[in-house]
């Protein structure tokens, strides 16, 4: 009698054990790879970690558009911009991938808020081929400082896409543009959350080297590669591989864009801008957040003369309100490579006189504001750069 009911419990064990198997993959096989038809692109999208998002006290589940699926292996980019980071190792030379700071903030302190034990041992470390790119095809300069130098592959448990990887078609990503290029496509924007803020673009970093190694963003209109994304508050729209099988995750609902390029502008009566005091034409706010979590803006100057002297230049910006000073960049390439870097320390002056240049060379100028926050600096994006030759 014994040895019959043992057998009835082990049939019944693996009848359960079988039907957990098959749910397992029915809800794995429900997801798909996007599809793109009637001039659209649809991600199937899951809900998998949480992240602030309505605001910096509340984690919220965060939802990841599924670029590919194979098996019960996913591949992910996060549906929203999540939050924004400013490349900071400016002045350290040829920043590549490997060693840039964006990195270790995804795989160290995102990678640590985002996910628990459970979901960390559902990630699975990425092999990034980080290959170089020549952005003088998309320049109309001709200079070998646009060839971005890719550096050492990596393994990571976060990361940005390459330009290559937003310019897949098996990832939805799909232009309309008549050349099939990297530009012009409605499927490579991003609305930002609330925690992060709307910008006028919402760019976010990918890990392509842009002009100079320099890193380089996209927004739905081109990736932008100069010398202007350092310094700036870019959004950060994390990659992941993980594994659906531990069915740490649930499914959301799908996101659908369209092939056309249309410009997106921000909502003025949003939530996030309602706290903000709007900028001028003149006077762009920068974002950025101290330690406390509270949102910190300075606002942004502009050049309004360069006066060429003999060997010296003399630049003249417009006064800003409300910061410590400015930092004025001047440097004999556009790519502001070899730059040199100037400090006003005192907010009403409005000029200075560059001296010791060499005679007869163009320049090119830019510049930018600071401030000063409990023992923190925070700076405004970089002015248009302006140009001029020494007498």
């Amino acid at each position: 009698m014994r040895k019959v009911l043992k057998r009835i419990l082990l049939i019944v064990s693996l009848v359960a054990l079988s039907g957990s198997i098959n749910v397992k993959g029915d809800v794995i096989n429900n997801l798909s790879n996007p599809s793109t038809a009637d001039n659209k692109s649809t991600w199937e999208c899951i809900y998998f970690g949480n992240y602030y998002q309505s605001n910096a006290k509340l984690k919220e589940p965060i939802k990841w558009r599924i670029l590919s699926i194979s098996g019960s292996e996913a591949f992910l980019l996060s549906d929203k911009i999540l939050d924004r980071y400013e490349v900071k190792n400016e002045y350290l030379g040829k920043v590549t991938w490997e060693n840039s700071s964006l990195r270790n903030w995804l795989n160290t302190e995102f990678y640590n808020m985002a996910f628990s034990s459970d979901e960390k041992n559902s990630i699975i470390d990425t092999y990034l081929e980080n290959k170089g790119f020549n952005w003088n095809k998309y320049s109309y300069v001709k200079d070998d400082s646009y060839v971005g130098e890719g550096g050492n592959s990596t393994y990571d448990k976060v990361f940005n896409l390459s330009v290559e990887e937003v310019n897949n078609k098996a990832y939805g990503f799909v232009s309309n543009d008549p050349d099939d290029n990297i530009f012009y496509s409605e499927t490579r924007y991003s609305e930002a959350t609330n925690y992060a803020g709307e910008r006028e673009d919402n760019s976010w970093w990918l890990r392509t080297p842009g002009a100079n190694n320099l890193p380089c963003v996209i927004n739905e209109s081109a990736p932008r590669w100069s010398y202007f994304t350092i310094g700036e508050y870019y959004g950060v729209r994390p990659a992941i591989r993980i594994n659906l099988s531990n069915l740490n995750w649930t499914k959301a609902d799908p996101v659908t864009l369209s092939h056309n390029y249309i410009e997106h502008k921000v909502n003025k009566n949003s939530q996030q801008e309602s706290n903000i005091k709007q900028s001028t034409s003149s006077q762009v706010e920068k974002m950025s957040k101290n330690s406390s979590g509270d949102r910190i803006t300075v606002s942004s100057t502009s050049i309004k003369n360069v006066k060429s002297k003999k060997k010296a230049l003399k630049v003249t910006w417009k006064k800003v309100e409300g910061v410590n000073g400015y930092k004025i960049q001047y440097s004999l390439k556009k790519t502001f490579k070899k730059v040199k870097t100037k400090t006003v320390k005192k907010a009403s002056k409005t000029s200075l006189t560059i001296k010791k240049l060499k005679s007869k060379k163009k320049y090119f100028i830019r510049i930018r504001t600071y401030k000063k926050v409990g023992g923190k600096l925070y700076q405004s994006k970089w002015s248009k750069p302006k140009s001029i030759t020494t007498k």
